[in-house]
């Protein structure tokens, strides 16, 4: 019983949801109090539009890891050292603050434990930002650069920036993390090479895919799965396979990917669309729905504010294992927990996808649409369609990364994730203990 309605309850939420959009989804919003857009400005040639708000739907407390700002600048430290920026890529790169939002969605990790997440969220953002450059060819010599160094991190040899950086936090990784969570943070660094090799074919033919190929699509390069399997390492346990391929747990962590997800489409589509960007939530319903732009942000807005609630009813169908799992059982679900207050508080605090303005449009949520081809949020340097930098003559292209030049990428440009900071029935799996010292070699 319990299984059958944890396996429907998502596609039951979600799917009438879509079918029911046309008829429902103008008297859903008629008695909003924030002014929408008039009517020929939301079907031509819209100037701005509204976020929905998703923070205030969002009740669970936010909070910071004491440690967070000694360890955000080590880390940002560690990766300039090795990614080598000019001075235009630092200030943007500095701008992003992935210490941040990892120091809320980690917020009881001790200090060694903080640092090797906050590693991997600076790398993971720049290793994404490598990839929107990437060609096939070029992504999967990165991925087999990557996961070389997971899987010998003491003895793997490599000159390469994305490979160095890898071995210095998986290595310090390897130090706690049991064998579960290792083997499942690697499968999951897989699923993510895999699944951006795909967006890159996509990128090449000019292709939008349909919504629920998109959905399936994103779950795998949003890169949250991986950050997952750090719930696990920052808390010191290491779930065996029976609990984290449990049904429900699953479904939890499917809703909290969803959420941070589809949220950090709607959050990075400004940026996106000032690119040409296409793989983002919105533009698949306009294209595939005949939507006109606030339509559907209004759309996604309610499809993240029911994979909150999808998370609240997994939480209570939870089964019991036995006392000692029941508690790690609890440590996780509240880390995922964390992750989706901690991104959507964080999407304002960084200045990747609202430059300087972020707590401003928190508070009114209205967005000015970039024009088409603005070469940058204000008050930043060259980016990519990401928000990430780029510099004007020396581009991720021709770096050091995996030691390949790229084709230039296509007019189907796409653009900014979580990366982070990229959902609909995956199975993944996820780690332990001790507490060394913050030295990084």
């Amino acid at each position: 019983m319990r299984f059958s309605y944890a396996e429907s309850v998502d596609s039951t939420l979600l799917h009438c949801d879509i079918a029911c959009h046309r008829h429902s989804h103008h008297s859903h919003h008629s008695h909003r109090s924030h002014h929408r857009p008039d009517r020929r400005q939301r079907h031509h040639h819209p100037t701005k539009f509204i976020l929905p708000d998703l923070v205030s739907h969002c009740t669970y407390p936010l909070r910071n890891n004491p440690y967070c700002y000694p360890i955000s600048r080590s880390s940002e430290e560690w990766f300039l050292e090795v990614a080598n920026h000019d001075s235009r890529q630092q200030a943007a790169f500095l701008k992003l603050k992935a210490g941040e939002l990892t120091a809320s969605c980690y917020p009881n990790a001790d200090p060694f434990h903080l640092r090797v997440c906050i590693d991997f969220m600076n790398f993971l953002f720049n290793l994404d930002d490598w990839l929107d450059e990437f060609c096939v060819k070029d992504t999967n010599a990165m991925a087999k650069c990557c996961l070389a160094a997971m899987r010998k991190p003491s003895t793997y040899k490599t000159s390469k920036k994305a490979g160095i950086l890898t071995k210095s936090f998986y290595k310090r990784l390897t130090l706690t993390a049991g064998p579960n969570c290792q083997r499942r943070f690697i499968h999951s660094m897989k699923l993510f090479f895999t699944a951006v090799a795909q967006e890159a074919r996509h990128r090449e033919r000019g292709i939008i895919p349909d919504l629920e190929a998109y959905i399936t699509l994103r779950r795998d390069t949003s890169g949250c799965k991986p950050c997952f399997q750090l719930i696990e390492f920052a808390a010191g346990i290491d779930l065996p396979d029976e609990v984290i391929n449990h049904p429900t747990i699953l479904a939890l962590e499917e809703a909290t990917n969803d959420l941070v997800t589809w949220s950090n489409d709607i959050f990075s589509y400004n940026v996106e669309q000032s690119r040409h960007g296409t793989h983002n939530m919105i533009t698949v319903l306009m294209k595939e729905q005949g939507l006109c732009l606030q339509d559907a942000v209004d759309l996604v807005g309610r499809y993240c504010k029911m994979s909150i609630e999808r998370f609240e009813a997994h939480r209570q169908l939870l089964p019991s294992w036995n006392p000692d799992l029941d508690r790690k059982v609890a440590v996780y679900i509240e880390g995922l927990q964390n992750w989706i207050v901690g991104s959507l508080h964080w999407s304002f605090d960084t200045e990747r996808y609202f430059g300087k303005r972020g707590p401003e449009i928190k508070q009114h949520r209205t967005v000015e649409l970039l024009p088409k081809g603005s070469p940058v949020l204000p008050g930043s340097s060259h980016t990519n369609s990401r928000g990430l930098p780029t510099h004007p003559k020396t581009s991720p292209l021709t770096s050091p990364v995996v030691g390949v030049r790229s084709k230039p990428k296509s007019k189907a440009y796409y653009g900014g994730r979580l990366n982070p900071l990229r959902f609909f029935r995956m199975h993944a799996a996820r780690s332990t203990e001790n507490s060394p010292s913050v030295s990084v070699k």
